[in-house]
């Protein structure tokens, strides 16, 4: 049997006669939302209870009256008073609660009130203007109900919304708010959106994702593209068992310059003896550093306390001590509040404490993708039911083999659970992107008289390349590749490459014929000819050196030398030099540019550096000179940031690291990929900090993927074990809360 707990108290809509004309301050401006819920008692009493949320000054504990409209199932209406106290008065919010009670009889409807379905409903014109997913939102109104059936000599209830109304967004981050509904009869709740057409006051579309845990979600890739002051509205309904249920509206606003406390230290389930205890320490931070941040909790089992303290970041303890015979599956919700004087944000978690029964087998992933591949595919053992999800979305149930479809390339993590066991899980990168054609650096000219031709080439990092020569088999072949024996006549050379994935580039053709040797001029003077530097747009430069190619079309060429500058403080300097020896018979030549200290330190960069190649070739009884500018880049190079870039206990970017990452993201635009490993300080034990540094490394990867660099990337985590400064300071600890970024060019 699956309990879900949740905070004590009623989560209620917005509503009130003051909108419509009546005298309550609290409903001067617009509604946030909330929501209503409904109980029939034994003895025929139908009791409820309104809160709503509104852009409104109060003082705890004012006063005001609103209208709740009960339907009967004969159609008669009622319409009850509520007298309401404001219980919750924030910066720019108000929330007010109050309950009601009125006899199902001839007092309240004239004809009787027999068994059957009460509808209690709230109505308004509050709606603001201007939100984002309902069209002519300033003429719409707002609605919700709640649905709860009279059965004689028996009480029933609709479920209970147990949580304040979080309506703050912060840019980046992700929206979370837990629900927290229970059923007051003891069953199950189902949760469900609820939008134009199927309800006439709801939104157009939904903006967010619904669990049925009842966890209201945005992912930070979305709120990342809003802009502070952007208004959403979304709507929500909870039914029980029986089919009773309750309803919430909700106003969303876009905080300008705020992000959402994160809970962390809090695994997706717990397993614990019945007669056993279990002790879970969290914390709540949230980057800006000048809030203070509050923790809450759903209703919890009678044996479930948690302890907190308010701070930056808050601290909470979970201690549950099942008694003997207790079983089952307890769901807990957890939410962590800001007090920001812009728009208070709300962070949620939520765990499940498993009592009485072992804990379920992690699976074993048996079977996964290399590294880099274009497609994926996962065998699995070790359960008899099991559930698989991708990056972290919802979880889907699955059988092995599982192939997941509709992925984008890119980086991806593959989870997969038995019977609510812990995850067992992969990283692994899509790559469905066929790489450019190799590039050839050198071969024979398109008539020469040699009988060996030889080609040097080059393409993409890690690559393999096949051969063909003369329409033959492509076979694998490695740069330079030589052919002898040669018959007169003509000939063709084909190469192509196949990168990490699999995926096969283009073809690249060389025609050349060759002719008797009295035929073959050697002494091409290049007289008129011009020079060309054979590289592209961007040169990658290993062991101290890069290779290009050398070409005088119709010459042959004796000698090449590429010299290769770079312009610092306004000075051109000399980073390095690199000279060929030909055989005089051909008219290009592949030629090794040596880099010399200041060349490796300036290339070695994040970017490398902006580079102009001086070409020098000497033919026959003239010099041909040309020159071209191309950046050239480090094979692979190490980004160590200079500050801290994380709040304690955060895996949120502050806004002084996410400058940092916008200001490093064009530099990384030519990467082919990004390895990210994420540090902490020592506050914590050893395993939190392990997963937090994961997390930020997935923070610093994800944030620099969408400011739109391409490389491929993954994470991993080294926790609080490689400090850069000390532990005993706060700014040493600033500085160790770092991710570190290998980003690799070849």
């Amino acid at each position: 049997m699956s309990f879900s707990f949740s905070r004590l108290g009623i989560a209620v809509a917005a509503a009130a006669t003051a909108l419509l004309g009546g005298a309550s301050p609290a409903l001067a401006s617009h509604l946030q939302g909330g929501s209503i819920f409904a109980e029939v008692t034994a003895a025929g009493q139908l009791k409820g209870s309104l809160t709503y949320a509104a852009i409104a000054t109060c003082t705890v504990g004012q006063q005001s009256t609103q209208y709740v409209t009960v339907v009967s199932p004969t159609s008669q209406t009622a319409s009850v008073s509520v007298p309401v106290v404001a219980t919750r008065c924030i910066t720019g919010s108000a929330t007010y609660k109050g309950d009601f009670e009125v006899p199902l009889d001839t007092s309240t409807f004239n004809l009787g009130a027999p068994d059957g379905e009460y509808l209690a409903y709230w109505t308004s014109s509050a709606r603001t203007a201007g939100i984002l997913n309902l069209a002519n939102s300033s003429s719409g109104a707002v609605r919700f109900e709640t649905k709860v059936r009279k059965v004689a000599m028996q009480a029933t209830a609709a479920p209970k919304f147990g949580s304040n109304v979080a309506n703050g967004i912060g840019i980046g981050t992700e929206y979370v708010q837990n629900l927290n509904a229970s059923d007051p009869d003891g069953g199950t709740v189902a949760y469900q959106t609820l939008t134009k057409p199927g309800d006439a006051n709801g939104p157009d579309t939904d903006v967010i994702t619904l669990s049925q845990t009842g966890r209201v979600s945005i992912p930070a890739a979305t709120t990342a593209t809003y802009t502070g002051g952007n208004l959403f509205i979304y709507k929500v309904r909870a039914t029980d068992a029986q089919g009773d249920y309750s309803e919430r509206d909700v106003l969303l606003k876009v905080a300008s310059s705020n992000a959402a406390p994160t809970i962390t230290g809090l695994d997706a389930s717990y397993s614990v003896k019945d007669g056993g205890q279990l002790t879970i320490p969290f914390t709540a931070t949230d980057p800006n550093g000048g809030d203070t941040v509050k923790i809450s909790t759903g209703t919890l089992p009678s044996w479930v306390t948690v302890n907190t303290t308010p701070g930056n970041p808050a601290t909470g303890t979970l201690v549950a001590n099942p008694p003997a015979g207790v079983s089952g599956t307890f769901g807990i919700n957890l939410d962590a509040e800001d007090d920001s004087t812009d728009v208070v944000l709300t962070g949620a978690a939520y765990t499940e404490i498993k009592v009485g029964a072992p804990a379920p087998v992690k699976p074993t992933i048996t079977g996964s993708p290399a590294a880099v591949a274009r497609t994926a595919t996962f065998t699995f053992t070790g359960g008899d039911s099991y559930e698989c999800r991708i990056d972290g979305g919802a979880w889907v149930a699955c059988a092995s083999p599982f192939t997941p479809t509709g992925l984008a390339d890119g980086t991806h993590t593959f989870e997969v659970r038995s019977n609510g066991s812990e995850p067992a899980q992969v990283s692994f990168t899509l790559d469905g992107t066929a790489p450019a054609a190799p590039t050839v650096l050198a071969g024979p000219d398109s008539a020469t008289s040699e009988k060996r031709a030889k080609f040097t080439f080059t393409g993409e990092p890690g690559a393999t390349f096949e051969c063909r020569f003369d329409g033959g088999a492509f076979a694998p072949c490695t740069s330079p590749v030589t052919y002898d024996k040669l018959k007169l006549g003509k000939h063709t050379f084909e190469v192509r490459q196949t990168d990490l994935a699999g995926n096969v580039s283009a073809v690249v053709t060389e025609r050349f014929t060759v002719v008797n040797a009295k035929l073959d001029v050697d002494t091409r003077s290049g007289k008129g000819s011009k020079a060309t530097p054979v590289l592209s747009s961007t040169v990658s430069a290993s062991n101290h050196s890069a290779q290009l190619g050398c070409r005088v079309p119709g010459a042959a060429i004796k000698k090449c030398v590429i010299k290769a500058y770079a312009t610092v403080d306004g000075k051109k300097i000399l980073i390095g030099t690199g000279t060929t020896t030909g055989t005089g018979k051909s008219e290009r030549v592949a030629v090794k540019v040596k880099l010399n200290a200041r060349g490796r330190a300036l290339v070695n960069r994040v970017g490398g550096v902006k580079t102009s190649f001086q070409l020098d070739a000497t033919t026959g009884d003239s010099r041909v000179r040309a020159k071209t500018v191309a950046r050239m880049l480090p094979s692979r190079t190490l980004v160590v940031p200079g500050d801290g870039l994380f709040a304690s206990g955060s895996a949120q970017l502050s806004e002084r690291g996410r400058r940092y990452i916008r200001a490093l993201a064009p530099q990384l635009k030519e990467a082919k990929a990004l390895t990210c490993v994420g540090h902490t300080d020592a506050v914590g034990s050893p395993e939190l900090n392990k997963d937090l540094g994961q997390r930020r490394a997935e923070a610093v990867c994800g944030y620099v993927r969408k400011l739109g660099v391409k490389a491929k990337w993954s994470a991993s985590s080294a926790g609080e074990t490689r400090p850069r400064a000390t532990n005993a300071t706060d700014a040493g600890r600033s500085l160790n809360r770092r991710v570190e970024i290998d980003v690799d060019y070849r």
